[in-house]
């Protein structure tokens, strides 16, 4: 009896597991109609592919009664944001590679905080908990070429950015606060870019899950000592997305714009530096002395809680994670604007 009861479980979870990747599909095929509306472009042979965002306003922030709300996601306002382009996936370790070589590009001094592997809470991350031999080519799990660089900082992700423009003589940066919003939802007003249901992550990002819990005893120490104690934001989704550190990027589907990984993998740093209030505008915020810089999206170690679209979170620019990475984004030029407005 006991081995038809297990089998049973086995079968509803393969099931479900079956009926969340069907979920993946077919948003994925109903992003094919999405992406005839937009362009791509690729300006050189190590190049992220670039995804066109059209123009146009949306809300940013999350209303009053979203689960999960920070209360500096608001107030909402409507925020009008020109078209630009943004990195089909997150930049690869292979491509910040070739930035490395061609600048001869040293590592930080100071290392990397390695998430899931000190047990210091990751929300006093500073210089003196960094692990000196860790660095993107060493972030603490294995990665290929296909994963995205990781335990990098805000400036070397602005570095490689400017070394890109001058490779292609195209305006090549960090994307806006407001710009990656925009992009990331995608024209959803949900939680989530592809719903509400959070327990369905699996099919569509790189979060945390089972997957993670299985392979890293401090994580899974966390979540548990979370739930004992009834902390919430503490709780992983019940799906599987089969990985427990970084995927290589385009693994899931992407959200309607053809953007994979704009949610999960890692966080990706964006330029403006942090400020309470809610941008007002697409325009990059700036301090004369930034002490931290935005990021968004969550990573593979991230709950709920944190992959919201309106989730506006901040790290030290100098104290790279390997949980954090980056996508570019670049202007378009005038032809460009005419082919797409």
């Amino acid at each position: 009896m006991r081995s038809l009861h297990r089998a049973r479980v086995e079968l509803s979870k393969e099931v479900s597991m079956r009926n969340i990747w069907l979920s993946g599909i077919a948003l994925a095929i109903a992003n094919v109609a999405a992406l005839a509306q937009t362009g791509s472009l690729k300006d050189c042979r190590h190049c992220t592919p670039m995804v066109v965002i059209p123009g146009g306003t949306f809300t940013m922030g999350s209303p009053p009664d979203e689960p999960d709300r920070h209360e500096f996601e608001g107030p909402r306002a409507g925020v009008e944001v020109a078209a630009f382009a943004l990195g089909r996936t997150e930049v690869t370790r292979g491509q910040y590679a070739e930035f490395v070589k061609a600048t001869h590009r040293q590592p930080p001094v100071n290392g990397c905080y390695k998430f899931g592997f000190n047990p210091i809470d990751a929300t006093n991350v500073d210089e003196n908990t960094m692990d000196t031999s860790a660095s993107w080519r060493d972030p603490g799990f294995a990665q290929t070429d296909q994963h995205p660089v990781t335990c990098i900082s805000w400036q070397d992700a602005t570095d490689y950015a400017a070394w890109i423009a001058r490779k292609t003589r195209k305006a090549y940066r960090l994307p806006s606060e407001a710009e990656w919003e925009y992009a990331a939802r995608a024209g959803s007003t949900t939680r989530f870019f592809w719903g509400s249901d959070e327990d369905v992550a699996c099919a569509h990002a790189n979060v945390a899950d089972p997957t993670l819990t299985r392979a890293n005893a401090i994580i899974r120490e966390l979540t548990e000592t979370g739930a004992r104690n009834g902390d919430v934001s503490l709780r992983i989704v019940h799906c599987e997305d089969g990985t427990a550190y970084t995927a290589p990027v385009a693994t899931y589907p992407p959200n309607a714009f053809g953007l994979h990984d704009m949610i999960g993998n890692v966080w990706e740093y964006v330029a403006d530096c942090w400020q309470q209030p809610e941008p007002g505008s697409s325009e990059v915020y700036e301090q004369q002395a930034c002490e931290t810089r935005r990021v968004r999206g969550g990573s593979w170690d991230d709950t709920p809680p944190e992959l919201r679209s309106a989730r506006r979170s901040r790290v030290k620019p100098d104290v790279p994670r390997n949980d954090g990475g980056f996508r570019l984004a670049r202007d378009l030029t005038p032809a460009e604007k005419l082919r797409f407005p």
